[in-house]
């Protein structure tokens, strides 16, 4: 419900719409700076917040699948198959002997990855593991049979939002919803109007 401002009933006109127009102006009270995410649930924001960093930070896997080097794909066919001889299956086990992030994968290879996982370098397109342009059957090499494009089933870094753009506008509220975009965005601390007051 909106609060009624304290002027007269018998105000002229034109000097009520000036004392709104005033009081919109004026601050809506005293700013606390270098408030805490936790504290500022349910405040008022008191300026445009801007992103430190991109989000994501990195390209992601869209959904579970097979990452892999698009430009090595892109003459493949039913006819002429592109053979992989190297591929790996992320999991504990992998993670256990060797680092995902640290596989030589400038070699034609295939890694199965989760969804919404950081690509490692060199991968940039994930499919699923029913995709028909590939091929699990033999256990000598996996074989892809049509050209895959580049960010093919990729959440591409920054697509969220990008360094610099507003993500916390002045005078909205600090939702929780919103406080988890502003942690993503590398803020950890806000201007709030340190109480919700009209000043007269």
């Amino acid at each position: 419900m909106q609060k009624k401002l304290p002027i007269p009933d018998n105000l002229p006109n034109h000097l009520t719409d000036i004392f709104y127009h005033i009081n919109i102006s004026l601050p809506k009270g005293d700013l606390k700076e270098t408030v805490k995410l936790d504290e500022a649930i349910n405040q008022l924001n008191a300026r445009d917040v801007y992103a430190l960093q991109d989000y994501p930070l990195h390209n992601l896997s869209e959904y579970a699948g097979w990452a892999i080097n698009s430009e090595i794909t892109q003459t493949a066919s039913i006819e002429s198959p592109l053979f992989i001889a190297n591929w790996y299956y992320w999991g504990q086990q992998l993670y256990r002997s060797i680092n995902p992030y640290k596989l030589d994968l400038k070699t034609p290879s295939l890694l199965e990855i989760p969804a919404y996982t950081k690509l490692p370098e060199f991968l940039d397109s994930v499919i699923p593991e029913q995709d028909e342009r590939l091929d699990l059957s033999d256990t000598d090499a996996k074989k892809i049979t049509g050209p895959i494009s580049a960010m093919h089933g990729v959440i591409p870094k920054g697509s969220i939002f990008k360094q610099g753009d507003v993500i916390l506008k002045k005078d909205e509220r600090l939702t929780p919803e919103k406080l988890i975009i502003l942690r993503r965005a590398g803020i950890k601390e806000l201007t709030i109007y340190k109480n919700q007051k009209f000043l007269l």
